[in-house]
């Protein structure tokens, strides 16, 4: 605007920045330009270069009138409308919000809705009284919740650089004062080193959020959030908590109250549980009774190592007290754990329902899923304890490359396999080789024992190579097989009529097991609840499942769809019942493996989905399709 004409090469100077992020910036004025709806837009021309030409003067308007930054994106505006409710009481109506955002009243809308959706899943309630929005929601829930809107959205954004300039994110700048943030950073700074306190970034940024939202929304305000002044002193505040809270009062001239402190107190039992550091109460005494939760009743302990049930009661212990205080964690690897692992999610998602019980806490799919990671571990590790695969090293170049293997594999691979000979290649056909597989050097035609070809380096795609050769060795059955042999056909429902939902499609599955003999008639009612607590369905697909105790004998059923199926927020076209009572863990391994297979493959769920009938259905699996 100020220079009429500029150039890539301009911008680049002038902020910095590079070619791309020039280009993604000028996509995003682009964007704002023509929601304006004005006879304005910016031209970029590689003969001329960069421009805005027709009305610029609305345009400068606009930049005079609102200085400060403005959302763009659908994401941006949604976040913006969100925190005018969390952070600004005086806000929101629906033709203030088209008036500051530039928008349509249609677009302002549709954005509700995703806002409304967002607050109910997280215990509140948006109203709309006439245009005029107003967010309802306890003051148990309210501190949690703005803490989890700002990690969610801005989490990666909030921080400081090596030299200690905070990075705030241009949004924030609407409702928070950025010199306040900044000295409430330096604070909890010098508060984490004078305290020799070690932190993760999400710990550090929850406490900056949280000091951030006491002094900034409720120093001079009890509209927002309703504080009640409680005079009885709480008995077991940290020492750390009580000298955070004098600090803070003494530097910013803040007083806490004590239901704010005692919030206040849960980020000191969560950072020192992580550094080690023993607490004013016992904090065995939970962790023992986790412990116990996780035995059960049976006390087949033998079946845990120390090492997982160290490990989980502990990890249980401090998501306990995390959740009791608002920290929702987000787990990236929750989707791939879930379709890689399903059975150690099922194990972390029971004793969740346990440990709720106990503790009056609810888990999400995130913290589950890194339950079930001590599961799948466990199982790993158990397999190994009982056996190990055991391998016999071939190769012709003398003894030095052989024995170079076996460091190598012995260093990567000592976890799976045990060397017990190491061979050169003439010594195979007089001696009897006694371990499970053969590893070679060189390409092999005459042996007896499943071998790999692979370089003595042992590289990434040798040991996948190996990996697969024990996988075979340990599961001699056929998956395929096993998978194929468990679906009967009396037990494949195929739902035409559109706008099905998951609860009339089991209905209808169950109703033939239980016909057939393969369940009882509650498993209708168990699949239902299992559903709920964390659903099964994923990229088109579901593994619903009711508890073993309604189950009589092993199955798998089937409901496919074209249409598709309402299946909790997801599109459904096809689901695999699993009633997997009896089967032991190896073969269970095997046919989630092939389950695996039809998810990450649209051609093979396609072909399932559109058999002519259940003979074409059955028909697909007898055929080798699932290589």
């Amino acid at each position: 605007m100020n220079q009429n004409i500029v150039h890539y090469s301009d911008l680049e100077r002038k902020f910095d920045i590079s070619k791309p992020t020039v280009s993604k910036n000028l996509s995003n004025v682009d964007s704002f330009v023509e929601s304006l709806n004005k006879d304005i837009r910016l031209v970029r021309s590689r003969q001329r270069g960069i421009y805005f030409s027709g009305d610029e003067g609305y345009l400068l308007k606009i930049l005079e009138r609102n200085s400060e930054w403005h959302p763009i994106t659908p994401k941006d505006r949604r976040m913006f409308i969100l925190s005018s409710l969390l952070f600004k009481k005086n806000v929101t109506s629906i033709s203030e919000l088209v008036d500051k955002l530039f928008v349509s009243q249609r677009t302002i809308e549709n954005d509700l809705l995703w806002v409304r959706k967002f607050i109910a899943d997280n215990n509140g309630k948006l109203v709309n009284d006439y245009g005029t929005l107003r967010l309802l929601m306890s003051k148990d829930y309210l501190y949690a919740f703005m803490i989890y809107v700002f990690h969610d959205y801005w989490g990666d954004n909030i921080n400081q650089s090596d030299d200690k300039n905070v990075v705030f994110p241009p949004i924030l700048k609407n409702f928070f004062n950025e010199d306040d943030a900044k000295r409430i950073f330096r604070f909890v700074d010098s508060f984490l080193m004078k305290s020799q306190f070690r932190t993760t970034e999400y710990e550090y940024t929850s406490l900056v959020i949280y000091l951030l939202i006491q002094y900034t929304l409720f120093s001079n305000s009890k509209d927002i959030v309703k504080v009640n002044n409680l005079d009885d002193a709480f008995d077991s505040f940290e020492e750390e908590t009580i000298e955070l809270s004098d600090e803070f009062e003494k530097k910013f001239n803040y007083q806490f109250k004590n239901d704010q402190k005692s919030f206040l107190n849960n980020f000191m039992i969560l950072i020192k549980s992580e550094n080690n550091m023993r607490l004013s109460f016992d904090n065995e005494n939970e962790i023992s009774k986790i412990k116990k939760i996780i035995i059960g009743k049976d006390k087949r302990v033998n079946i845990y190592d120390n090492q997982f049930l160290e490990g989980l009661s502990k990890h249980i212990s401090l998501s306990i007290k995390r959740i009791h205080f608002g920290m929702k964690i987000i787990n990236p690897y929750t989707y791939n754990f879930k379709k890689s692992y399903p059975v150690s999610f099922e194990d972390a998602l029971r004793l969740s329902e346990k440990i709720n019980k106990e503790f009056n806490v609810s888990f999400n799919d995130d913290e589950i899923a890194l339950m079930g990671m001590y599961f799948a571990s466990l199982n790993d590790r158990k397999g190994v304890i009982n056996k190990k695969i055991t391998a016999t090293i071939v190769c012709n170049t003398g003894i030095g490359t052989s024995r170079f293997l076996e460091g190598k594999i012995e260093q990567e691979m000592s976890d799976v396999i045990s060397v017990d000979s190491v061979k050169v290649t003439h010594e195979l056909a007089s001696e009897k080789i006694d371990s499970d597989i053969v590893i070679s050097t060189v390409p092999l035609t005459e042996v007896n024992k499943p071998y790999a070809f692979v370089s003595p380096f042992l590289t990434k795609e040798d040991k996948n190579k190996i990996l697969e050769l024990i996988r075979q060795v340990e599961n001699p059955n056929n998956s395929k097989n096993l998978l194929e042999n468990l679906i009967n056909p009396n037990l494949i429902v195929t739902v035409e009529s559109p706008g099905s939902d998951y609860k009339s499609s089991l209905l209808e599955l169950t109703e033939q097991t239980i016909k057939y003999g393969y369940t009882d008639d509650e498993i209708f009612d168990s699949a239902i609840v299992r559903e709920k607590l964390s659903s099964t369905a994923m990229d088109g697909m579901a593994l619903p499942h009711g508890t073993t105790d309604h189950i009589k004998k092993p199955f798998i059923g089937v409901i496919r769809s074209r249409k598709g199926i309402e299946w909790l927020g997801d599109e459904v076209h096809i689901a695999f019942f699993m009633g997997l009572k009896g089967i032991d863990a190896s073969q269970m391994k095997s046919i989630y493996h092939e389950l695996n297979k039809i998810v990450e493959s649209k051609k093979i769920i396609n072909n399932l989905i559109n058999a002519q009938d259940i003979n074409g259905f059955l028909k697909y699996f007898e055929e080798d399709n699932f290589g």
